[in-house]
């Protein structure tokens, strides 16, 4: 990963070019960098649900937040349905699915391995205090 000016660089993509040859307009691909940037201020939320909606021609990813009661008095009686909110909907092309659905498992395995090595390393400590 590099680093340009403070924004970060993850990898390089095609992008469409259009130049014009002769009054003819002729398309390239070209290999350009992204300079991925994150707004200072960016809202971040916890989502305890999603749903994925199969539109015509594309995937609709509703990202949602459930906000239980907070209950001071337990003799309030519980709520009869919990209310969730859509922070974010995505929609995202056919051709991008299978490789959101790689880097989402490469960094759930990433995460199983971590918090397995977390495991080991709590065992051991209680271990070494016998």
């Amino acid at each position: 990963m590099k680093k340009t000016n403070g924004k970060k660089t993850l990898s390089e993509r095609k992008t469409q070019v259009a130049t014009k040859v002769e009054d003819k307009e002729i398309i390239k691909a070209i290999q350009v960098p992204i300079k991925w940037n994150i707004p200072e201020g960016l809202n971040s939320f916890y989502s305890s649900n999603m749903m994925v909606q199969l539109l015509e021609n594309e995937f609709k990813l509703l990202f949602f937040e459930t906000k239980p009661q907070l209950r001071i008095n337990e003799n309030e009686p519980l709520e009869q349905e919990v209310r969730s909110d859509c922070f974010a909907s995505i929609i995202v092309s056919p051709a991008k699915i299978p490789g959101i659905i790689n880097v989402l498992q490469r960094q759930y395995d990433l995460y199983k391995k971590r918090i397995e090595v977390q495991k080991l390393d709590s065992i051991e400590k209680v271990d070494t205090k016998i």
